[in-house]
């Protein structure tokens, strides 16, 4: 596919400019060179999904995320834990604790709430 569409544009240019095309070999290594370029992106991009999840969602832990997706990525556990790190629910910020919440939202530990 990317030699293809290297081939394309190359003819494309030869012919506006009058110029002689390039041969098939010069156009497959273009190609190529443009299908490493692009899957080298891609990987890169995959690598550090869970870095750029965390720079997206504004995660608290963002940096940490980064540094440890940066040194052990390349293992699956590293790259699976860093991702669900990213995912993770954010910090809500000033809550902290059981203090943001209301007496409905405490478990229950001496008996039923009164009633109203």
């Amino acid at each position: 596919m990317p030699e293809d569409v290297a081939k394309s544009i190359v003819m494309s240019r030869a012919s506006r400019e009058g110029s002689v095309p390039i041969d098939n070999t010069q156009a497959d290594q273009l190609g190529l060179s443009l299908g490493l370029i692009v899957g080298s992106i891609a990987l890169i991009a995959f690598y550090f999904l869970p870095t750029i999840v965390a720079f997206i969602r504004h995660h608290h832990y963002r940096w940490p995320i980064f540094v440890i997706n940066l040194v052990a990525g390349w293992t699956l556990i590293g790259l699976l834990g860093c991702f669900v790190w990213a995912v993770w629910p954010r910090r809500q910020q000033g809550l902290v604790g059981w203090e943001h919440m209301t007496r409905e939202d405490l478990p229950l530990t001496r008996g039923p709430a009164p009633l109203r």
